[in-house]
């Protein structure tokens, strides 16, 4: 079993913003979860394959999903499917949007696990009887 706290979490500067891994990629089958605190804003980017959800914990935010844009903030959930652009800034609040986000890696995460050996997923997935793909 994995359990931590947010706080204790260390984040990484990506893009200006604050991120942190809430499960490390080595204990899944493909699920990344983050927490993202949006201190400037993420620029416009898209993901051809991989879809994402946010789950917005605090402030608020003007999130840009294709043409819609509309203000979130605390408790909204927002799906971005694969291949839209999509980017998030803070409005009129001093606490910045800070989220949630889900992503599925599909075919990327297919390719990266037939390149490493992880002992530690094998071990889980060993414990849940789940078949191995190596």
């Amino acid at each position: 079993m994995y359990v931590k706290r947010i706080e204790e979490i260390e984040p990484e500067e990506n893009q200006g913003n604050w991120v942190r891994a809430l499960i490390p990629e080595s204990l899944t089958q493909g699920v990344v979860i983050k927490c993202q605190e949006v201190k400037e804003s993420t620029e416009s980017h898209s993901h051809p394959e991989i879809e994402q959800i946010y789950i917005i914990r605090s402030g608020k935010g003007l999130i840009v999903v294709g043409d819609d844009e509309r203000i979130v903030e605390k408790d909204e959930v927002i799906y971005i499917p694969p291949g839209a652009q999509h980017g998030i800034r803070g409005v009129g609040t001093r606490i910045p949007p800070t989220s949630i986000s889900t992503t599925t890696w599909r075919t990327e995460f297919k390719n990266r696990s037939h390149q490493r050996s992880n002992p530690e997923r094998q071990s889980l997935r060993q414990r849940r009887s789940l078949p191995l793909n190596n």
